[in-house]
Parts: structure tokens; C-alpha cells; sequence
């Protein structure tokens, strides 16, 4: 967890009495939060920066960024009025007056930098957060028979599905915003006990939105609890939650999700959610029968 936050600066660096105030703004603002807090001058990055664990740099000079990152270190660029033109370059993210960013944020960037996944909300009885590589085995325990008879599983190879999923979690959480997340239970702790969340609206999803005179869907929602924890509203709690979080957090309008003709279970859970029936989803593969009900929540 992110302990340290400092920001660094070149020793040669002038400071205008504006960017020096809100240097300390920021100070004493992450230190109010429980952060360690200071402002560090260095022409490179400093000694310990390798294995400084828990700590984020915000820099302002791009050269010393730059070799932050290189050695292992969680840095973003600050870009401030004495630094215009400063090449960041590699930065992972860049923040203008810092001192409006909320700790929040700051935790996430880091979490980020340091590959750890992001708790995304929390029920009553779960945690959501973004998956890790180590989900792998948990993933292929929630596709047991029912939930093959309507949704596709990861393949055999286990060292494929290892490699989609890292470049999932390194591309899309990052270039989205959204993702499908990994639902970890309160009561039993650590287990993961299914996978919902938000795809971004693939070109079929689109044409079938024009055959039906609907608004284009900004995102199609689905779910997935395993067998032993189905039957006791954890579904409903989890979805509910994260349908919540797409329109206040994620600015969603109209999200589609698609269920089979014949899963009942999933069909009543959309209509308690207030999704509503709009027609028949295009077939996948031309020449199949339409088996599957859009449904759109507006």
C-alpha cells in the first residue's frame, strides 16, 4: 500500500513563488492524509529509489523520471508553469496542480505503477476489485457445467489464458477505465467467487443496436457467480453495485447486456435490475438461429 509521496525535482530547478506554494500545498496536504510527505532535489534518481516500495514520486524533470521507472520505481510526471515544454515521455501519468488531486487517486496511480489491482467497490458481502494474474485458477473454477451451457470458458491451455489474461489487465483497465473485475467474498476471505463488469460494444453489438432502433449501448454488462455461491442474491447485491458505479463513476447511459432464450435464472436477474427486453441479438456466426434477448438499461 502507498505510504510515501514525494516530489522531486532537479537541483539546478528556479521555482516561481506560485509553483513553490503549491509545492507546499501539496505537502501538507498528503501528510494531513497519513502520507509521508516531502520535497527531494536530485540531478538523477535518488539511491533507494529501486527498492523504494511503497512510495510514488511525482517529477518534474522527464530525464529523472525516466530512469525512476527504468530502475523500478513508481513515478508520474508533474507538469507545473516553471517546467512548460519538460518531456514526459513515458510517464504513466502526468498531474497538473497536484494539490487538487484527492489521496485517492494517488493510491491508484500507484497501485498502478506497482502492478496491484484495483478495489473497484465493496457490498456487503463483497469486494470487486480488478483481477491478477494469480486469479487464473479461480477463473476456471467458476465455469463448471451450468455455466458452460450458456457462456464460453477459457481454453485448455493454461499458459494461453495466462498471457491473455496479463494483457488484459495491463491494456484494457488502463486504456478503459472498466473491465470485467473479480468478485471476492467478505465471508470467506481471499475466494474468488465470480466475474462481473462492463465490455466495451464490439461492431456486431453496434449493427444489431441500428437493426432495432435503439440508442448504441456505451457498454454490455455481464456476469458470472460459481456454482457454490449462486442462489443467495449475491448475484443481484454484486450487479446492482456495479450498475451504480457505471452511471455515477463511469458516466453510463444505456448499458445492453444479452442473455440466452433459455437461462431463465440470468433473464429474471436482469428484469429485477430494470433492464428491459428490446429484441433478438444477431447471431454470431451466420446461418445460426437468433437464440439470445438484448436487453437495455437506461
Amino acid at each position: 500500500m502507498l505510504k510515501k509521496v514525494y516530489i522531486i525535482e532537479k537541483s539546478d530547478t528556479h521555482h516561481s513563488d506560485a509553483v513553490a506554494a503549491e509545492m507546499r500545498r501539496v505537502v501538507e496536504s498528503l501528510r494531513e492524509e497519513g502520507f509521508s510527505s516531502g520535497i527531494l532535489t536530485s540531478d538523477s534518481a535518488p539511491e533507494e529509489a529501486g527498492t523504494a516500495a511503497e512510495t510514488l514520486y511525482l517529477c518534474g524533470c522527464g530525464s529523472v523520471l525516466r530512469e525512476l521507472l527504468d530502475r523500478g520505481a513508481c513515478a508520474i510526471g508533474y507538469a507545473h508553469a516553471d517546467n512548460a515544454g519538460e518531456d514526459f515521455s513515458g510517464a504513466p501519468y502526468i498531474v497538473q496542480e497536484p494539490d487538487l488531486v484527492d489521496a485517492d487517486s494517488y493510491v491508484k496511480m500507484y497501485q498502478r505503477g506497482a502492478g496491484l489491482p484495483w478495489t473497484i467497490l465493496e457490498t456487503g458481502r463483497c469486494l470487486v476489485r480488478e483481477f491478477t494474474v494469480g486469479d487464473l485458477d479461480g477463473i476456471y473454477a467458476l465455469y463448471d457445467g451450468q455455466a458452460r451451457t450458456f457462456l464460453e470458458p477459457p481454453s485448455d491451455d493454461r499458459s494461453r489464458e495466462r498471457e491473455i489474461l496479463s494483457a488484459y489487465i495491463q491494456r484494457i483497465y488502463g486504456l478503459y477505465g472498466f473491465g470485467h473485475w473479480a468478485v471476492i467474498s467478505k465471508e470467506e476471505p481471499g475466494a474468488l467467487i465470480g466475474r462481473v463488469g462492463y465490455s466495451a460494444i464490439t461492431d456486431r453489438q453496434e449493427r444489431e443496436a441500428q437493426a432495432l432502433g435503439i440508442p448504441l449501448p456505451d457498454v454490455d454488462f455481464g456476469f458470472l457467480i460459481g456454482a457454490p455461491w449462486r442462489g443467495r442474491g449475491i448475484a443481484e447485491e454484486v450487479c446492482r453495485a456495479l450498475l451504480r458505479y457505471g452511471v455515477s463513476e463511469l458516466g453510463f447511459t444505456c448499458i445492453r447486456a444479452d442473455a440466452r432464450n433459455d437461462n431463465a435464472a440470468s433473464i429474471r436477474l436482469l428484469a429485477r435490475l430494470g433492464f428491459e427486453a428490446a429484441g433478438s441479438c444477431i447471431p454470431e456466426k451466420e446461418g445460426e438461429a437468433a437464440d439470445k434477448t438484448l436487453f437495455i438499461l437506461r
